[in-house]
């Protein structure tokens, strides 16, 4: 008979149990991409390197998962108790002791989690696809099916029957000791009066313009390791900001529907009395919550971007520090003899698109690095113009010749430097050539490392070629250099290492030199574009995949905190909507005010959080600038507002599904009444 009672429940309320059943969907599709990430094959595949850390990582997961998610819904189970206070009160009532009324809620629960269970695997199957497409993405691989696991499928159902085991040993410890008293509670919440509204508007006030500075400081700190104290200044500065956002808060929910309802202009209009004083009480009850929400959204978003500027950023550097398929640097050999060949060779390991040799001669003195930097580090060289000319078309720039004075051509420099390049005034500078005084024409626009390796490091020189020609014929110190760019950038990686070891081996190449105050063992040093992308891609391949997965649990799990408090406090407050009504509100205006009431209810723990993405767009920026400043403003921008919209994305499912349950429990009681 109580299993009866119990499926009946489930059909009749299936309006109230919707939030839970799309939480526990969700979470099992999770689950089933996580567990199918452990045993599928096609992490071998798709990381290769590391496809250990991602079964690591993936198993964590699911735990942190599992336990989360089992606390979440026992706490959950409490409102939906709370939501039903009545029926079980007349459960009571004819005769059902309280055993009866734990037997009949906890099988709606089990039924809940089998149409969770089944949804959730429909779902995961899809889910599964799409990560396994984001991350052959990711490592710019060609995307292959995802290869599921019996494994997997067995490892999910026994981590939901777990989660569904702790989740109801909270709900039945709750439901044990509750009392009927505890169960009656919920109207006296939004009846509670705010103290001290003013005390608490300038607390707000006082812990914003904290925040401000804080945000501030760690923004102008964050691209500058030189400063005194700096990681000091970035915890310290982020610690106070986070503490900041609990307390503005604490201080607006307890002080700003105060000042609303006083503007007797504003609160006077339709049902905004109403409105406030039923958000009035609930807010400043839930205001530490509230701020503990947003300090977890705020990290999520921060830890994100970050984390996806950095890497984008390195991966940025390492593509434009080496923007052909294949580079070498050699030994500057005045015969030509040495590398006569070397055209063939290379032909021989995949289909040329593009090659070009030629050679960077040592410009003595550093007075270039030095009138724009005020010191020197680095070598300065130079380049033959027509070279320049040719290893600009080789990336897709097209750039201006340099007339009657020089180029400068930044190549593998800080964002700093590059920027002072830019902004440095060349009026009255001149850099002698052997017996020619060249002015500065312009500064390249060319970001991209044309030369790669050696002693290409620093500022280059382009000059026009009879000018380097003549400077050449005195000059021993010089590298010669070697750009390929192979079709689609496709060629045989190994055979061409292989055979340039053993090149490096012959007799007429074996060699040891010192240049520019490096040392170099071989004749022929290669370098191959993407060896290290691919690397630093797969090294951070599963830690983006902890980033974004904790934060779609975060907004997974709080979204269903927020979902069924405000479910089962609209219930508990039905006398007073009907109040409303019988005061000669339309149904219309009573909806609207329970709309508005659960849009603020639901957007409020997002505000100050999406309100952080500005500052924290302002650190990004400033780490890209400190990683070499290779991204653009738009993608960091891109990287930042990506975890801030899958917030919302989530937010609108859990608004809309929460909205659409409590208006039609209060038009049916509003149409009962009529």
């Amino acid at each position: 008979m109580l299993f009866k009672i119990a499926f009946r429940n489930v059909k009749r309320q299936i309006g109230g149990y919707l939030i839970y059943f799309i939480t526990v969907a969700l979470t099992v599709s999770l689950l089933f991409t996580l567990n199918s990430m452990i045993f599928s094959s096609t992490v071998t595949l798709i990381a290769e390197s590391f496809q250990n850390e991602v079964r690591i990582v993936s198993a964590f997961l699911s735990v942190l998962l599992s336990i989360a998610t089992a606390a979440v819904l026992g706490y959950g189970s409490r409102f939906l108790l709370r939501r039903r206070k009545k029926e079980f009160g007349l459960y009571l009532t004819i005769g059902m002791t309280r055993s009866d009324i734990l037997v009949i809620f906890m099988t709606e629960l089990i039924f809940t989690f089998i149409f969770s269970l089944g949804a959730g695997l429909a779902l995961g199957i899809p889910v599964f696809q799409l990560i396994v497409a984001g991350i052959t993405k990711f490592l710019q691989r060609e995307f292959v099916f995802g290869e599921y696991s019996v494994s997997g499928l067995i490892l999910t159902v026994i981590m939901v029957v777990v989660i569904f085991l702790l989740s109801s040993i909270v709900s039945m410890v709750y439901l044990r000791r509750v009392t009927v008293a505890n169960l009656l509670q919920g109207e006296q919440v939004a009846e509670k009066t705010v103290r001290h509204p003013k005390t608490w508007f300038t607390v707000m006030i006082v812990f914003f313009v904290l925040l401000v500075i804080s945000m501030a400081g760690v923004a102008a700190t964050s691209g500058d390791t030189s400063i005194d104290g700096y990681a000091l200044i970035l915890v310290g500065g982020s610690l106070i900001g986070l503490l900041s956002v609990i307390m503005i808060y604490v201080g607006a929910m307890k002080s700003g529907v105060f000042y609303l309802l006083k503007n007797r202009k504003f609160s006077a209009r339709g049902t905004r009395t109403f409105t406030l004083r039923q958000l009035s009480g609930r807010l400043s009850a839930d205001s530490v919550m509230f701020g503990i929400i947003a300090v977890l959204m705020s990290v999520v978003i921060a830890g994100g971007s970050v984390f996806l500027t950095l890497v984008w950023s390195q991966l940025a550097g390492t593509q434009a520090n080496n923007p052909y398929t294949v580079s070498m640097y050699m030994p500057y050999d005045s015969t030509g003899e040495l590398t006569a060949d070397l055209p063939e060779w290379v032909s021989t390991f995949g289909t040329v698109e593009s090659m070009h040799q030629y050679t960077l001669y040592h410009l003595p003195g550093n007075n270039l690095h030095k009138y724009i930097n005020g010191y020197y580090y680095s070598e300065d060289s130079v380049m033959r113009e027509s070279d320049y000319l040719q290893l600009s078309e080789m990336i897709g720039y097209n750039v201006d010749p340099a007339g009657d004075g020089f180029i400068v051509l930044c190549n593998g420099i800080t964002g700093d430097d590059w920027e002072k390049a830019h902004s440095t005034n060349y009026e009255g500078f001149e850099i002698e050539l052997g017996d020619r005084s060249l002015p500065v024409s312009y500064v390249s626009s060319v970001r991209e490392r044309l030369a790669v390796g050696g002693i290409a490091n620093s500022y280059i020189v382009v000059a026009p070629d009879e000018v380097v020609d003549t400077y050449a014929i005195n000059n021993a110190r010089a590298l010669t250099y070697c750009a390929v760019i192979y079709e689609n950038g496709i060629f045989d990686e190994q055979s061409m290492l292989e055979f340039f070891n053993e090149k490096n081996n012959e007799p007429e190449y074996e060699t040891s030199y010192s240049l520019a105050g490096v040392h170099y063992s071989n004749f022929f040093n290669i370098d191959i574009s993407g060896m290290f992308a691919e690397y630093l891609m797969q090294m951070a391949a599963p830690w983006l995949w902890i980033v974004c997965f904790i934060s779609i649990v975060f907004a997974l799990l709080t979204m269903a905190v927020l979902g069924l408090k405000s479910v089962t406090s609209v219930t508990e407050d039905k006398r007073r909507y009907k109040l409303l009504y019988f005061a000669g509100a339309t149904e219309k205006e009573v909806l609207h005010s329970l709309t508005v009431q659960l849009l603020l209810y639901f957007f409020l723990p997002f505000v100050v959080p999406l309100l952080m993405s500005v500052p924290i767009l302002f650190i990004c920026l400033a780490l890209s600038g400190f990683m070499g400043g290779y991204m653009s403003g738009l993608q960091i921008a891109g990287c930042v507002f990506l975890f801030s919209a899958m917030l919302l994305v989530l937010f609108g499912l859990y608004c809309a599904v929460t909205c659409a349950i409590a208006r039609t429990d209060i038009r049916r009681t509003l149409r009962s009444v009529s």
